[in-house]
């Protein structure tokens, strides 16, 4: 659950860079259909660009990788100490993240359900009319004409009107039920962002605009369709799942039948949401939001996880770290079998945060940071060889291998092909500011 919404929050992050690129620079174009093609493309970019830079560049939800000598080594989340107070005590509020999460998802599932399934009975009760592969519907209750898949729903004053029906029957030729429906999955998987539900506007907007401008390239004319569009302004509707001729952004779409067609170049400008998505990236990495988003990665509500989970993650080969003569001195990058500290990752938290101390002089310059130290754990359980990979100051770099060190608790050392090896470890201690933490 943690895992899936810290990458919920991440794919928020750059739906909303996205969204503020596209409203920007193409909102107000006359390039409909390009600029469906492009808000879909913002939905691909926001849920991929994180796996695809875990892929390619090592970074990825709640994981920091670190390269070393050449061989790669994951760290388990860090620790993050605030001033001289310990870290851990935010565990609660962390756990309570993903439920709130996950009971907001079901909420918004159910009442996705709950609409669906009123359109449905409004098309299951109205008398049938099959046009080839279309069905009219007419409702016996007053409804805004909309289109949703194959049907296409009027109320009885509309059920002859051949430019309604020419509408709609547009949007299914179209297939914007479709893009509507992804919409509406995406909101429940990210109900808490803002800019989920106005891509969702947007979107509808532009089926909206490429269907009003085929209309009247149809040799309707304007002023006729635009009055029988202000005249529909009752009835039932749902526009948030289907397309309705009424759509509530009115004013908008009689300026867009107005406006005089964009130049082409325009549309190069689509080419900023490249840029845009690399930067809503960056914004994953400031120390805030990643601290953020680590910490809820980390939440873990299966006891026995908790505490026998290997803490480190398996490379992707098993290398060692470095050469020796002598095969019990080799120190394996990973193994097949990981080191585990006793207790589990949440016990070396709390362990960790027991000894750790801001050093003084540091704090009073306000100096804070990541550190990175990578150590060994022997065959014995006991640790060696450590060395800071990721340096912020010789005060911290050296507060954080002194904690370390101090640490009680015992190590289970990894094993390869059952025996015991040195392997490597690598361990991030975070110092932030409480000035930091509250901006």
């Amino acid at each position: 659950m943690g895992t899936i919404t810290a990458y919920s929050i991440s794919v928020a992050i750059i739906l909303a860079i996205e969204y503020i690129v596209y409203k920007s620079l193409l909102a107000n174009s006359t390039f409909h259909r390009f600029n469906r093609f492009v808000l879909m493309a913002c939905y691909v970019i926001a849920l991929t660009v994180v796996p695809l830079c875990h892929l390619i560049g090592g970074q990825g939800v709640g994981i920091d990788t670190v390269t070393t000598a050449g061989n790669i080594t994951f760290e388990a989340p860090a620790a993050t100490f605030i001033g001289t107070a310990p870290a851990g005590t935010g565990s609660a509020l962390w756990k309570a993240v993903p439920v709130v999460y996950i009971a907001g998802v079901v909420a918004m599932a159910v009442m996705t359900i709950i609409s669906y399934a009123r359109m449905l009975r409004v098309i299951r009760a109205g008398e049938h009319r099959r046009r080839g592969d279309v069905i009219i519907v007419v409702s016996d209750t007053k409804v805004s004409p909309f289109s949703w898949g194959k049907y296409i729903v009027v109320s009885p004053e509309d059920a002859d009107n051949e430019t309604i029906i020419a509408h709609e029957m547009a949007h299914i030729n179209n297939r914007d039920s479709v893009d509507l429906l992804f919409a509406q999955l995406f909101i429940i998987f990210n109900w808490f962002n803002p800019a989920a539900y106005l891509m969702r506007r947007e979107l509808s907007a532009v089926h909206e605009y490429e269907v009003d401008r085929l209309m009247l390239d149809s040799g309707i004319r304007a002023s006729d369709y635009q009055m029988l569009l202000i005249k529909k302004t009752a009835g039932l509707r749902f526009q948030s799942i289907a397309n309705s001729l009424n759509h509530s952004q009115l004013k908008n779409r009689l300026t867009m039948m107005l406006k005089s067609k964009s130049r082409r170049g325009r549309s190069l400008l689509a080419a900023a949401l490249v840029p845009a998505a690399l930067l809503a990236v960056s914004m994953t990495n400031l120390p805030a939001v990643a601290s953020t988003i680590r910490n809820v990665a980390a939440v873990s509500y299966d006891k026995g996880s908790e505490n026998n989970a290997p803490l480190q993650e398996a490379a992707i080969e098993s290398t060692a770290a470095k050469p020796a003569a002598d095969e019990n001195d080799r120190v394996y990058a990973s193994a097949q079998q990981l080191p585990q500290y006793e207790g589990g990752m949440k016990q070396l938290m709390t362990d960790l945060a027991n000894e750790v101390k801001y050093p003084e002089k540091v704090l009073a310059d306000g100096v804070s940071g990541r550190v990175v130290v990578k150590f060994v754990v022997n065959t014995d359980g006991s640790m060696s060889d450590f060395e800071v990979v990721r340096s912020q100051s010789e005060e911290l770099d050296a507060e954080a291998i002194r904690a370390i060190k101090s640490i009680k608790g015992k190590w289970t050392p990894g094993k390869e092909n059952g025996k015991a090896v040195r392997c490597m470890f690598t361990l991030p201690v975070s110092f932030a500011l409480e000035s930091d933490t509250t901006k």
